[in-house]
């Protein structure tokens, strides 16, 4: 037996999808068989309805994936020290970014 190959639908298709079986007549698994995807995700994007057309309302909709930050005070933070330094026209690699973040989340302090 051949797997399915997964899919990663962006917040577009998803309210597509939604608007499309609230049109259609079909059953909901034959709904998600005729576009190609297995009914569990049809489901979950069903379950997450309002929080997919409120991602897509507020202008959201290329991304496939909402990722947040673990540590938000800590990600505003580094970002601010991000931008003091790119106004001083001081050059930030990665890993430099890295470390000074680390060193945030550890102290807790934005330190120079």
């Amino acid at each position: 037996m051949e797997g399915q190959k997964l899919q990663c639908l962006s917040v577009a298709n998803k309210v597509k999808i939604i608007e499309d079986l609230e049109k259609s007549t079909l059953s909901k698994s034959n709904f998600a068989k005729s576009i190609g995807i297995p009914a569990s995700t049809l489901s979950t994007i069903l379950a997450n309805k309002n929080n997919i057309l409120e991602r897509f309302k507020s202008g959201d909709s290329s991304r496939k994936r909402k990722r947040g930050a673990e540590f938000e005070d800590v990600e505003e933070a580094t970002v601010k020290w991000f931008k003091q330094c790119r106004n001083k026209k001081v050059t930030i690699s990665g890993p430099i970014l890295q470390k000074k973040s680390r060193k945030i989340r550890t102290h807790g302090i934005l330190s120079k």
